[in-house]
This record gives structure tokens, sequence and C-alpha cells, in this order.
């Protein structure tokens, strides 16, 4: 789709020392407007907002969602879930966290070391439980102790995001179009599902073209700070999307990443009992993936998600305390999981190397 890269082109391929990049001359870091350091006592309060704002918002969904449901029928469905089953799905995570992982690996082009799985790993648990989305600025951090700059890791992690989303984005349509002959409020939706589906494998495959087009106007403007610095993301998704071969094979694992894990929302409702088809399961998925990803998560991501995926399930017949329990266990099955491998990915964590220029 897109030539090869060419870093003597970007302006992010300029020989500046890791430490110094994004920094002034005199050495702070260039967080604010002005290319000034923030002061400690404003990200703290920052900090703090988004935990107020974050429990607000696992409380709100909460008192809402139990309001309209049974708790005890809930509370019901979780006890008598099938250990079976349970365990089948927990095994499933380790297998999602390694797709990410070779997803990373892909981007970066490194091979899918011990080392690069234990950022990945670390980086998403870290993104599923800090509130509000903050967590993803974990792969910046994690990716310098592979010499990896943090302008150039935000392009990397917008590359990934933008690939999650899309495909989300196909198999949402997928469903929507399966289930509108079965579902009468989705039925109108099912032309525009179809397109929805064939929109999001297009736009992954013209997705490095936009962005080189982008890079080119900002390169025009290249005597202005501000806008080198914009230039060094999208050098991050260009070095990440470049290749005709290596979008497929991205696009591709990332369909097989949601693949396996909508199998592990579908086990987990099986383990409570649930009898609907997998493509209700892919579509209650896809609302809540869509409800994770927006920046209005509460502590350890719930609320939301709980939420989408408990309307978008009664929407397709599935008693309201089923839904709401199958949301719970997924997430708490899927945390304690996912949280087990991010401690073993502590002792895994490469050494940060030693600062030079250049990035990947």
């Amino acid at each position: 789709m897109v030539g090869p890269v060419r870093p003597e082109r970007f302006l992010c391929s300029r020989s500046v020392p890791l430490q110094t990049r994004g920094r002034s001359p005199t050495g702070c870091r260039r967080l604010g407007r002005g290319g000034t350091v923030k002061a400690p006592g404003s990200l703290s309060r920052n900090v703090w907002l988004r935990l107020v704002v974050a429990v607000v918002i696992t409380a709100g969904m909460t008192a809402l969602i139990a309001a309209k449901v049974d708790v005890g029928a809930m509370g019901g469905y979780l006890a008598a879930a099938r250990p079976g089953w349970l365990a089948a799905a927990a095994l499933l995570v380790p297998v999602i966290s390694l797709l990410r992982g070779i997803r990373l690996a892909i981007v970066v082009r490194r091979p899918p070391t011990p080392p690069l799985l234990a950022i990945s790993v670390l980086h998403n648990f870290i993104a599923s439980v800090a509130p509000m989305r903050s967590g993803e600025l974990a792969l910046p951090l994690l990716l310098r102790r592979l010499g990896i700059d943090t302008w150039h890791s935000a392009g990397l992690l917008l590359a990934l995001r933008g690939y999650d989303l899309l495909a989300v984005l196909f198999f949402g349509g997928v469903a929507t179009a399966w289930l509108g002959p079965m579902i009468p409020a989705l039925d109108p939706l099912v032309p525009a599902a179809v397109a929805l589906a064939i929109g999001a494998t297009l736009a992954a495959l013209l997705l490095p073209r936009v962005v080189a087009a982008l890079h080119r106007l900002v390169a025009s403007f290249a005597e202005r700070p501000w806008m080198a610095r914009l230039d060094r993301p999208l050098c991050g998704i260009l070095s990440g999307v470049d290749r005709r071969r290596g979008l497929w094979v991205l696009y591709l694992v990332s369909l097989l990443t949601f693949a396996v894990n909508f199998t592990f929302f579908h086990w987990c409702a099986i383990a409570l009992g649930a009898d609907q088809h997998p493509m209700v399961t892919m579509f209650c998925g896809c609302a809540a993936v869509l409800a994770f990803v927006l920046p209005i998560n509460g502590l350890a991501s719930f609320g939301p998600i709980q939420g989408a995926w408990t309307a978008t399930a009664v929407l397709a017949g599935v008693p309201a305390e089923l839904a709401f329990a199958t949301s719970v266990l997924m997430h708490a099955l899927f945390l304690a999981a996912s949280g087990g491998l991010a401690l073993i990915s502590l002792v895994l964590l490469p050494r940060p190397e030693q600062s030079g220029p250049g990035g990947p």
C-alpha cells in the first residue's frame, strides 16, 4: 500500500539522543504547551481528579444496573457457575496475551521475545485497571527499555489501537448483519452493517496512505517545533504498517485476537448456563469493547463495560440478570488471569538499554 519507509525523510529520524527527545535544551521535559514541565502539584491534582471521576462512574453504573436487575438472581447465576468452563475460559487469557504480544512485535519489527511479550502483557494489564484509560501511557514508558523514544512509541500505540478499532468494527458489522433477521430492532441496520465490515477492512489497508499524506503535510511545516513533535507519532505509525504483507498480517492477527477474546466471553456465558448464539456474544462483546476504549472507564474499567454488555444482551433476548452476571464474571476472570501474567512478566522485563540515536 505504501512504499518502504525512508527514515531520512522523517523529522523524527534526526539524530537526537533518547534522553533529550521531547525536552528543551535545558533538559526539561516538554509537557506543557509552552515546552515547560508541569508542576508536581498539577500532576497530582490530575491523578486525583481521574480517580474521583472513575469512582463516580463505577458507582453510578453499578447503581443504575442494580436498580434494573434482580441482584439475588444474578448472585444465583454466579454461584452456579460451572468450574470446567471457567477453567477453559481462563486458559484463553494467555493465548490472547500472546497474540497481543505478537502484534506489538510486528509494529516494532522485532522478534516476539519474552521481554517484548512481557512489555505487552504489562501494558495491557495496566491499561485495563488504570482509570480513564490513563494506563495507555505505560507502553511508551516500557518501550523506552528497548531504546524506543516516547514520541515514536506513541505512534506505535496509535497504530495498534487503530487496528483494534477496525477489527471490532468488522466483527460488529458481521454480528449485526447476522442477527438482523432475528432481531427486529437490528434488521434496518443490516445494509449499514455489511458496509461497515467491508469499510473496516478497506480502512485497515488504506491507513498507511492516509498517515503518509498527513506526514507529508506536517513535514511541509517542519520549521515549526510543535509540528516537528507531531510528526514523530506519524513516523511511529508508518514504521509499523508500511509494508503490504505487514498490513495483512497485522490486520489478521488483530482479527484473530478478538476472535479468541469473543470465545473467552462466550465460554464465560456458557459457564453461567447461557444458551445464546455465538453471534450474540460477538455482538455484545463488540459493544463492551467499544465502551472499554472510551476514556470514561471507572475503577478497573468496571462500569461502562457492564452497561454496554447488559444493554445489548437484553436487546438480543438474554435475561438481564444473566447478562449482568456474565459481564461481571468475564471481567473479573480476565483481570485475575491477566494480573497473574503481569506478575510473571515483571521478572521478564528487559533492562533499560543505553540510550542513543534512533528508534527501532
